[in-house]
């Protein structure tokens, strides 16, 4: 699917199988946001959320004291779910053409798995729109697929409309090329408690540690193993 087409399918038959559209949902899902107050020290930041889908990360951010937060999506069945709870979520049909609309409009950006449903030879332009949507100084925070996971394959190809997964190094050059001056990355945490499976979580990613550093040398120590890629990246 091409960004500025209309979609012709139901994205949210996917979404469901993860997550439900319930008000108790929404208030569970708060937790798994509270990380972004490391990122985003100002309550007052104006943040746009794009490619929202049912619009957790906005609803947590407005439940932890942020008063500016909207969201767009592309997808009408999702943007049907967070404005059911009175989220300010906006359907677009195109995301850049969107972000041109408001230059340096806005402190922090969100695009939590969004840049792998872009096709490759959209995504540049993409991640150039984010950047300049963003005031100077501005934050850009994403997620997306890593390819260095162990079931990165899966993880891939599990949805439909996944056209991509990235390693540190593609990300990085994506961004760069955007114009981002800074960039940090990090391995996405855990968000369930459950202390057995926390237990095993560490002794298995030890050996993929090792496994790394095998193939890489001293290089795999720094390589990260989540499933997802947590990306900051800054405009100075």
């Amino acid at each position: 699917m091409k960004l500025g087409e209309k979609m012709n399918f139901d994205y949210s038959i996917y979404y469901k199988i993860f997550h439900r559209e319930d008000k108790e949902y929404f208030e569970q899902m708060v937790r798994a946001y509270t990380w972004l107050e490391r990122y985003i020290p100002k309550k007052e930041a104006k943040i746009l959320d794009v490619g929202c889908g049912f619009g957790f990360a906005i609803y947590a951010l407005k439940k932890l004291g942020y008063k500016n937060v909207r969201g767009i999506d592309i997808a009408p069945e999702m943007v049907k779910v967070g404005k059911k709870l009175g989220l300010e979520i906006e359907l677009v049909e195109d995301s850049i053409a969107y972000l041109s609309n408001f230059p340096e409009n806005f402190d922090v950006i969100l695009a939590f798995d969004v840049l792998e449903h872009v096709p490759k030879d959209k995504q540049l332009d993409f991640v150039r729109a984010l950047y300049n949507a963003l005031k100077r100084p501005g934050t850009l925070i994403l997620t997306t697929p890593n390819a260095n996971a162990r079931f990165a394959c899966r993880y891939r190809y599990s949805d439909w409309t996944h056209t991509i997964s990235f390693t540190e190094h593609s990300i990085t050059f994506l961004l760069k090329n955007a114009g981002f001056e800074q960039i940090k990355i990090n391995e996405t945490g855990f968000t369930w408690k459950n202390p057995i499976r926390l237990l095993i979580r560490k002794f298995v990613r030890f050996w993929h540690r090792i496994e790394a550093i095998s193939e890489f040398g001293w290089e795999g120590l720094k390589i990260p193993l989540s499933l997802n890629l947590l990306v900051i990246a800054w405009k100075l």
